[in-house]
């Protein structure tokens, strides 16, 4: 039996109207009375009919499942997002306002132009070079992108003595990147992974003024904002530092 909206669907319920009043319904269960709307209520798999409803019934539960439906599917693409495994990378630091955390976020290409960011890890404290190390065995690092402006410059010099290369952009590029970030969003070119820490941080991204432009704002939030930041400068990294450049941790 078809489930389609069409001739034959409504000429189905007009033969089977009459037969449906002071039956129940078939969502709810409550009697189906003279002069309410009823609908053929199809089935939820659109196959066929499962009797007649409450127009309101029949309609707030096709609107549940189309939601759900919906869901599924952003739920599906958010889960081959987290399952691409990036093995280029470029890696943004940044540390909390109130120190208590640090966002290690890797930004890599994708087909098509398309560009990944993952939040790798959010440490407590702010003790990450380890955690540094530890990414830059796993993968092809070709940049760790520390802003020597930020609340994340106190690691600099650790990073540098345990053999890291850094990349410490300067205020133009910290406006340059901001820039950049946003375009590629505009664009739809920027995916990211879905990690709780960055979905907060993106919902609460603010602008500050910064060399005449504007970058995003790291204070007065009730929400750690460090993985944003992290993200923009792993980003501007990836677009901006040399390819095929050796990359190693001094022994």
């Amino acid at each position: 039996m078809s489930g389609d909206y069409g001739g034959d669907h409504e000429a189905i319920r007009r033969a089977n109207l009459p037969y449906a009043y002071g039956t129940p319904c078939g969502r709810c269960g409550r009697p189906m009375l003279p002069g309410q709307p009823l609908d053929l209520d199809h089935n939820d798999d659109r196959t066929g009919y499962r009797g007649f409803a409450h127009a309101r019934c029949n309609r707030s539960a096709g609107g549940r499942l189309g939601a759900q439906r919906r869901y599924a599917r952003q739920r599906a693409r958010r889960d081959g997002v987290r399952k691409t495994m990036l093995t280029e990378v470029v890696l943004g630091v940044e540390i909390a306002e109130d120190r208590r955390h640090t966002s290690i976020a890797a930004a890599g290409e994708l087909p098509d132009e398309m560009v990944l960011v993952d939040l790798l890890a959010y440490l407590d404290g702010t003790d990450a070079v380890p955690t540094l190390k530890q990414i830059a065995a796993e993968r092809t690092v070709l940049a760790i992108v520390i802003d020597p402006h930020s609340p994340a410059a106190t690691l600099i010099r650790a990073a540098k003595d345990a053999g890291l290369w850094l990349t410490e952009p300067n205020a133009s590029d910290a406006v340059v990147a901001h820039g950049e970030f946003l375009d590629l969003l505009a664009a739809g070119r920027l995916r990211h992974a879905g990690r709780p820490e960055l979905d907060a941080a993106v919902r609460h991204g603010a602008q500050r003024p910064l060399a005449g432009a504007v970058t995003w704002a790291r204070r007065g939030f009730s929400v750690d904002v460090a993985p944003l930041t992290a993200a923009t400068l792993a980003v501007w990294g990836l677009r901006t530092v040399p390819r095929n450049v050796p990359w190693v941790i001094w022994k």
